[in-house]
This record gives C-alpha cells, structure tokens and sequence, in this order.
C-alpha cells in the first residue's frame, strides 16, 4: 500500500493506492486461540477478473474543530 498525505491549516487530506490484495490466514484446527468455526481459505470470490491482482484507491479528509 503507498499512501500521500497532504497536511494543511484546514485539515489533513490522504490518498491510499493498494495494488494487490493478500488473502488473510487463519489459524487451522491445530492452531491455538482460534474460533470455532474453521475459515475455508480456498473459496475466495473476487469481483474482478483481475483477481488478487486488482489496485483500489481510497481517499480520507479529516478535519477538527
């Protein structure tokens, strides 16, 4: 992930840039502290044909008073 941030009097403005996606893990039935349903990691739908290879971008203003 790359991220710009611009920094002003008014408030500060950030821009995101993801170019992969990174399935997350889970721990497995041997695995300790884990819930206790078991997460398939092999069923991963994506919207994209691109897949895990899919950039999204992302914007955030904040702003106090």
């Amino acid at each position: 992930m790359a991220k710009l941030s611009i920094s002003r009097d008014w408030g500060t403005v950030d821009f995101f840039w993801i170019p992969y996606f990174r399935e997350r893990t889970f721990q497995g039935t041997g695995g300790r502290l884990r819930f206790g349903t078991i997460v398939d990691e092999d069923s991963a739908e994506y919207e994209s044909a691109a897949e895990q290879w899919h950039s999204d971008w992302a914007f955030r203003c904040t702003h106090t008073i």
